[in-house]
């Protein structure tokens, strides 16, 4: 939901889309394309020198993926949750047109175990 929240913010119009509009069109999509929202609230323990911090387990996965795939932080939250998702059985693949993460699919399929896949192949 975070990505079509950041991607209707962006959108360039003539008239701006107003939050109340953003969540229609939001909901508009969700219902449109049958779209499930699943949530996995879980978080880990994160100790950093003499810091200890509780975050989002999305978090820390993807933060341990960053030292690997080097990509933007949206992309390897992404992943991550993806990731999540595939350890749950819901899902095993990432569906992208982003090229930094087509570039390195075999290697996020190495580590996480999820396909990534790019729309224009798709049959």
């Amino acid at each position: 939901m975070l990505e079509l929240y950041s991607v209707l913010s962006r959108v360039k119009l003539d008239t701006p889309i107003e939050n109340l509009t953003i969540n229609s069109i939001v909901y508009f999509i969700i219902k449109d394309c049958k779209l499930n929202v699943i949530s996995i609230p879980l978080i880990a323990r994160r100790s950093i020198a003499d810091y200890k911090a509780t975050i989002p387990i999305e978090y820390d996965i993807a933060m341990k993926l960053s030292r690997k795939l080097k990509l933007r932080t949206l992309d390897l939250i992404h992943l991550a949750y993806t990731s999540l998702l595939k350890r749950k059985d819901i899902t095993d693949m990432f569906i992208t047109g982003d090229k930094e993460i087509l570039e390195c699919r075999e290697e996020i399929l190495a580590i996480t175990g999820v396909l990534i896949k790019d729309p224009s192949k798709l049959e």
